[in-house]
């Protein structure tokens, strides 16, 4: 099965006109709640997440192995609040070469996959984009409450740009990572992940909370609920 690697946006409000973002991982990672889960969690989750820069700019860095501690799935996540003047989510991404997994028997059924999904106030996961071994791949399981679009990406370095259609889940909190599933099929997976906005449809700007709440979901059924829930 296909393992976690949350992660991905920090948001706070300090004013009615402007939004202060970690999205662009300008504080490192701080403001993300981290784990990485095998048969346990609660495992490091260094060797999965790493704050890399392009000339002089950090973003996320990710990879995926499992000769790493054993680990299926590491997460980096936060909540945020959708409502009518935030319901955009936009976000950039690259892949880089795939390498050999040492740790990998080979011929899994699953395979690895970094993705950006989001979880809603009924537990339900929602993927919106993955980087897989072939390419990139938008709105994976073709979820109707969704719309995923590609844009130019807000940095060259990056090879896409991804905008996120949110208003299916205005006034509702949801749980926003950057995932890592983490499968025995011979691969490694690098990529990275950064310039994470949350704007209105319309265009303006909109304020969210200095501080939200973390959704504490069943770490060991992520990645069941990646079959069961997607779409």
């Amino acid at each position: 099965m296909r393992s976690f690697l949350t992660g991905i946006l920090m948001c706070c409000a300090t004013s009615a006109g402007a939004v202060t973002f970690n999205g662009d991982f300008s504080n490192g990672l701080a403001g993300f709640d981290l784990d990485a889960c095998g048969l346990s969690c609660g495992r490091p989750t260094d060797p999965f997440f790493d704050i890399l820069t392009n000339g002089g700019n950090p973003y996320l860095g990710v990879t995926t192995s499992t000769s790493l501690l054993g680990v299926t799935q590491a997460s980096a996540s936060i909540d945020i609040q959708i409502g009518t003047g935030a319901n955009l989510l936009s976000f950039d991404a690259v892949q880089f070469p795939t390498r050999d997994d040492p740790g990998s028997r080979g011929g899994s059924p699953f395979y690895d996959a970094l993705s950006v999904l989001v979880i809603d106030s009924a537990s339900r996961f929602h993927f919106l984009f993955d980087i897989v071994a072939a390419g990139a791949v938008f709105n994976p399981f073709s979820n109707p409450a969704i719309g995923v679009t590609q844009t130019a990406p807000s940095d060259p370095f990056f090879d896409t740009g991804v905008a996120v259609d949110l208003r299916a889940f205005e006034g509702q909190t949801l749980s926003l990572g950057v995932y890592a599933f983490t499968e025995s099929d011979g691969v490694m997976l690098y990529g990275g992940f950064d310039n994470f906005t949350l704007t209105s449809l319309g265009g303006s700007t909109v304020p969210l909370p200095a501080s939200l709440p973390l959704l504490l979901g069943a770490v060991g059924l992520l990645g069941l609920a990646r079959r069961r829930w997607a779409g």
